[in-house]
């Protein structure tokens, strides 16, 4: 659901935007943008000097886009979260599992 409080964030630097994604509780580390092309981009150059090597905005987009396992990536990092959750009501969830078996039990579930 959208807010309504649009904002122009098109001059903020991607490391503020970064900050604030930070401060509102999302991970950020796997987060990647044209400016991570542009410096594997600059160590490529660095290894082959001489060579002209450009990449336009959209030619980055597409190896951002293209070349990531990001649906990939994201089942296992849900599944990542759902095992972190699980995992820490597991005490509550196993004595639920108990109990709702027993009455199951109980009431001839099974029989």
């Amino acid at each position: 659901m959208k807010s309504g409080n649009i904002v122009d964030l098109s001059n903020l630097d991607t490391r503020d935007l970064i900050e604030e994604l930070q401060n509102r509780g999302y991970m950020t580390g796997l987060l990647f943008c044209r400016e991570d092309v542009d410096l594997q981009l600059d160590s490529l150059r660095d290894g082959y000097p001489g060579l002209e090597l450009t990449l336009s905005d959209e030619d980055k987009d597409n190896i951002l886009e293209g070349d990531l396992p990001i649906d990939w990536t994201c089942e296992r990092i849900n599944e990542s979260i759902y095992d972190g959750v699980y995992n820490f009501f597991s005490e509550e969830i196993e004595k639920w599992e108990e109990n709702d078996l027993g009455e199951k039990t109980r009431s001839g579930f099974g029989n």
